[in-house]
């Protein structure tokens, strides 16, 4: 029985070595292809094009990741137990969220073909879904290797080719402007700093033309395709990623984003249509607020009049020196008595009058006969 045994582990011995060193190599080839995604996601992020360079790295790698058939002597798949460590499953996730946030569907030739991979260790999670959307590479052979173009525009489709022809010419004719230099506008991290370049401002009127048709063909046709896809919630990978409604392929949207960081703030362009109304609409406010304020201001708060009454100064007789003493007695018996009578307009006048009517007629006479005297003088 023990020589029996003895075979039995000596035939047994390189089954197990085998299926442990599949799972090894398992992990192995699992790294490298890891690595080769995120070597090429990194590579392409100025500018962004992972779009149109990356979709065979991530397919293999999602690919491999659906073959169950290595598994382990105890005939558990090498997958899951690979998976099991939710370090890597954060890993793959990672890789994943930022392919379908990218929402590089929608600038492909085709839209991603989705292949559902069950997993066993899934039924004991239940944030995770029952199945794991994979996605799989388009149908035109992608090259792993990039040319000197920042996008392979064999990779999308006729929409993007189209806008991506347009934004070259923009592109040319806003770098005709710059001076002479060879990075282009869209690389953030080779392209000079602005102090570096001689920028010629005739651009905003020679390019303008370009510029509004790749504005107006982005419009027309990228946006207006988003917004027909509608919004929800979709399932991608190993996360519920919220679809969002006016979202726009990753590649298409950072080259529109810099051709119109150099167009606002490089070149300082301004839209040529202004609304006049608009810079003048202050001042009217201002015009019509200080009229109300002077109308009601006027009608509610009155000020009190004031009446001035001006008085002539009083006239002193003078004398001829030929007049005898009766004269200058009567004179200044005159001059007292006018000194009684108020001034003519003020209103003692007329009560003086009032009451001169009531003396003695004699006395009135008198005192008439007193102004011809003191007329006469």
């Amino acid at each position: 029985m023990r020589w029996l045994f003895s075979v039995i582990v000596v035939i047994g011995y390189p089954t197990f070595h085998c299926a442990e060193t599949s799972c090894s190599q398992y992990k192995n080839q699992f790294s490298a292809l890891m690595g080769s995604t995120s070597k090429c996601f990194s590579s392409h992020l100025s500018p962004v094009s992972l779009c149109g360079w990356c979709p065979d790295q991530l397919a293999n790698l999602h690919s491999f990741i659906a073959d169950r058939t290595v598994v382990n002597p105890s005939g558990v798949p090498c997958v899951d137990l690979l998976l099991s460590d939710k370090s890597v499953v954060n890993l793959v996730s990672f890789v994943t969220d930022m392919w379908n946030r990218s929402f590089c569907s929608q600038c492909l030739i085709k839209p991603v073909q989705l292949t559902n991979i069950p997993w066993a260790y899934r039924k004991t999670r239940v944030d995770l879904p029952d199945s794991w959307d994979v996605i799989g590479s388009p149908s035109v052979s992608v090259s792993s290797q990039s040319s000197n173009d920042f996008f392979n525009l064999a990779a999308y489709n006729n929409i993007t080719v189209q806008f991506f022809a347009r934004l070259n010419e923009t592109l040319d004719c806003l770098s005709s402007f710059l001076g002479n230099h060879s990075a282009s506008i869209l690389d953030v991290l080779s392209f000079p700093a602005s102090e570096e370049l001689s920028i010629n401002h005739s651009a905003c009127s020679d390019c303008s033309a370009v510029y509004s048709e790749l504005l107006t063909y982005y419009k027309t046709n990228l946006l207006r395709l988003n917004i027909e896809l509608g919004g929800g919630v979709h399932r991608a990978g190993l996360r519920f990623i919220e679809n969002n409604r006016f979202a726009v392929c990753n590649d298409i949207q950072n080259a529109l984003n810099r051709t119109q960081w150099a167009w606002s703030k490089l070149f300082n362009c301004h839209p040529v249509e202004r609304n006049t109304l608009g810079a003048f609409m202050p001042l009217i406010i201002c015009s019509i607020s200080l009229l109300l304020f002077h109308v009601l201001s006027y009608s509610v708060c009155r000020r009190p009049t004031q009446m001035l009454i001006y008085r002539p100064k009083r006239v002193e007789l003078k004398l001829r020196p030929n007049i005898s003493a009766s004269h200058m007695t009567t004179s200044t018996t005159l001059r007292d008595q006018l000194s009684t009578v108020p001034s003519y307009g003020s209103m003692g006048s007329s009560s003086i009058q009032n009451v001169s009517s009531n003396e003695n007629p004699t006395q009135v006479r008198r005192l008439g006969r007193n102004k011809n005297e003191s007329s006469r003088l």
